[in-house]
């Protein structure tokens, strides 16, 4: 059996009715809390932890998307309410849906033109350097605001004849 603590008695005092305030008296019984000492780790786990560095973590992440190309996107996530849309720029899977789960927000954009008249666009240039680093491929509208950004080059439209089309280049009449 065991022991009650001395600040709850086996029966609250009942005596007039008043037990509401025999049980705001109560404090709750407090246990002794023993801390388990940490042992440290063995020498070869912390050699090999402290050998795993940053580039070494890049290495093992652009080797796992090369193999699965283009599993990693920069992309748009939209928000805002009709007729104002915000974007915000993530980093996610390709199979995942676009307001979905993401690995990472990176940046946002904003279409509509603020108060002097331009648009806004903000980006984690070092985290976008590093996704970029290890394979994810942005796509085209993220691939712009990058390029505006100055982090990709700047890629011009295809030039066309005057008077064609880009049908009529592809057939080679």
């Amino acid at each position: 059996m065991t022991s009650i603590p001395p600040n709850l008695s086996a029966a609250p005092d009942l005596a007039g009715g008043r037990l509401g305030e025999s049980l705001q008296n109560l404090q709750p019984a407090r246990l002794p809390v023993t801390k388990k000492k940490q042992e440290p780790l063995p020498e070869a786990l912390q050699e090999s932890l402290e050998s795993l560095t940053l580039d070494r973590c890049s290495d093992l992440v652009r080797t796992a998307l090369r193999k699965k190309k283009g599993d990693v996107r920069l992309r748009l996530a939209r928000f805002g309410r009709k007729h104002a849309p915000f974007y915000r720029i993530h980093v996610a899977h390709s199979k995942a849906p676009r307001d979905g789960k993401f690995l990472e927000k990176i940046g946002y954009y904003d279409p509509r033109p603020g108060k002097d008249g331009q648009k806004r666009i903000a980006i984690n240039i070092e985290r976008a350097k590093y996704w970029l680093s290890v394979g994810a491929q942005p796509t085209d509208t993220v691939r712009h605001i990058l390029s505006i950004a100055g982090l990709l080059p700047r890629t011009l439209p295809p030039m066309h004849k005057k008077g064609s089309t880009p049908d009529d280049e592809e057939k080679n009449y």
